[in-house]
């Protein structure tokens, strides 16, 4: 894509419409790349070399609010990018405990596990604009532009 790459278009777009679907389309199909694309919000990835049948399925299966299965290749990166932001709590609560309140953290917390805007706000009982509003007030704090960026600043505090 001119101008900006998958993972940045995703995160993006997650971020300005944390209701929005996004399916991942690519021709390489690199397990790394799609890995951070779900765990960023991509709803999905399709595979150019599967039958368009498949693409159609997927397509109508988002629309409806189901999940897509992931290509076998992505399940285990997946679960180790998990685990590795998992892994990586007890340094960003050290490096970002002075810098980010109690609530901000738990935003941080869920937004390493992969979460949508709107999964934060349910699972702390917030609106949706008051996560995008704690999200905001992270960034800043930490110096970072957007989820993506915040991620990337956890995973460097290694």
């Amino acid at each position: 894509m001119p101008g900006v790459g998958g993972i940045e278009a995703t995160a993006k777009i997650v971020h300005l419409r944390p209701d929005a679907k996004v399916l991942i389309l690519t021709v390489i199909g690199d397990p790394y790349t799609l890995a951070q694309s779900i765990l960023l919000g991509a709803s999905g990835c399709y595979i150019y070399g599967q039958s368009p049948d498949e693409l159609i399925s997927n397509i109508r299966s988002l629309a409806l609010g189901h999940t897509i299965p992931l290509p076998p290749s992505v399940k285990p990166i997946l679960q180790k990018m998990v685990d590795n932001l998992k892994s990586y709590r007890t340094e960003c609560a050290e490096v970002t405990n002075d810098a980010l309140t109690a609530r901000q953290y738990e935003v941080l917390n869920l937004l390493t596990e992969g979460m949508s805007n709107k999964q934060i706000a349910q699972v702390l009982n917030l609106e949706v604009s008051t996560v995008k509003n704690h999200l905001k007030n992270i960034y800043l704090r930490l110096g970072v532009q957007n989820r993506y960026e915040a991620i990337r600043f956890i995973l460097d505090k290694k």
